[in-house]
């Protein structure tokens, strides 16, 4: 048997085993409860109802598909807008949960109407690269209210989305979110 000499060969360090992906999600919720983060978006849940109800207020409709069809597109660009300002995707998810409950309790009938309308998958194909296309999620509001060639209805959307995504973004700001 012949003995190889092995003094040529580099020590690199002590191996390290990676961490799972339960011990990796585990360690970010310890420090995101830790910094303040969760809690921030846990308000920021609420204040985003409050805000979508007040958004929805401004532009009174007798239609009803109308209605849906603006409380969807609020929805899609506050979850768009949500994750694009937020430090990570658990504190995002925090909100938008913050968010659905409280919804659930406030508005219990729009909740159901949003929970049962397919719709909603339709705006988030007016997304590039996490953020909005909106012309494209204006034209897919006026279309999905059945008035998909309006100008007006269409102008509404846009002026929706913008609307919606100046607040969000305020909200968020007014939270101090540690990066």
């Amino acid at each position: 048997m012949r003995i190889q000499d092995d003094s040529d060969m580099k020590i690199v360090g002590e191996y390290v085993e990676p961490e799972d992906a339960a011990d990796e999600l585990t360690r970010l919720l310890k420090e995101q409860q830790e910094n303040g983060n969760l809690d921030r978006a846990r308000a920021l849940g609420e204040a985003l109802v409050e805000a979508a109800r007040e958004a929805a207020s401004e532009h009174p409709s007798e239609n009803e598909t109308l209605l849906l069809q603006r409380w969807l597109l609020l929805l899609f660009t506050t979850d768009i807008e949500v994750q694009r300002l937020l430090p990570n995707g658990l504190v995002a998810r925090t909100a938008f949960g913050r968010f659905y409950d409280v919804l659930q309790q406030t508005e219990p009938a729009i909740y159901e109407q949003l929970q049962q309308n397919g719709s909603l998958s339709f705006y988030y194909l007016c997304q590039e690269d996490g953020a909005i296309l909106k012309t494209k999620a204006a034209e897919t509001f006026a279309s999905l209210c059945g008035r998909g060639d309006d100008k007006t209805t269409i102008a509404l959307g846009k002026t929706l989305i913008e609307q919606c995504k100046v607040k969000v973004d305020a909200l968020a700001d007014a939270q101090e979110f540690v990066q």
